[in-house]
């Protein structure tokens, strides 16, 4: 959905698919519901559970439809996941889906932070959580963009907040970017 700003059109018709395959789900469940209430055992025997696909390029019916989005993905798993004989598919159900859509951890951090009622320098309602937190964002994310990383250091007072300049979502999984985030992450733990 990140790249509806980027190029409208391919987003529009990707996130028209990713709607009706939702819709597919919704009179799934209904049918299946129904099937359950009716005496009929044969009934819905033969319906399958919707899926989608993670990833899939721009336009396409899939979660992650930005530009490298479906290289990053596909690029974070062992090559033989794809082979046929592990039962690796790059789809998960409406369902799950549907819940990692809804999940918003930044109104969770909002809600624990006004439940304190401690503010920091700012003003803004923070929540002190026993553990340090280490937040890591990417500048050029495009899933979990900085920005949302910056309002949740804000929420949390003993957060330590690494950006990553210049890389996307998926860059921080490989190569160089790998390292750099591990040893940020060795050193906060060595702390």
């Amino acid at each position: 959905l990140g790249s509806l700003i980027h190029n409208p059109l391919q987003s529009s018709k990707g996130v028209a698919y990713v709607l009706l395959t939702f819709i597919k789900y919704a009179i799934w469940r209904i049918t299946t519901m129904t099937a359950m209430s009716s005496s009929d055992n044969n009934v819905n025997k033969n319906n399958e559970i919707p899926y989608i696909s993670i990833a899939g390029p721009p336009g396409s019916a899939a979660i992650l439809q930005n530009p490298g989005d479906e290289e990053g993905y596909l690029g974070t798993l062992n090559p033989a996941a794809e082979e046929e004989d592990t039962g690796w598919k790059n789809s998960a159900t409406v369902m799950s889906v549907l819940r990692v859509l809804l999940y918003r951890p930044l109104n969770t951090l909002a809600k624990m932070a006004k439940n304190k009622r401690k503010k920091n320098s700012s003003g803004t309602a923070t929540v002190d959580l026993l553990p340090p937190v280490l937040l890591i964002a990417a500048e050029k994310d495009s899933l979990c963009p900085a920005k949302y990383v910056q309002t949740a250091k804000e929420y949390i007072s003993n957060a330590e907040l690494i950006t990553m300049p210049f890389i996307g979502h998926f860059d921080v999984y490989s190569g160089e970017e790998l390292r750099i985030m591990l040893s940020a992450q060795v050193k906060f733990f060595n702390k």
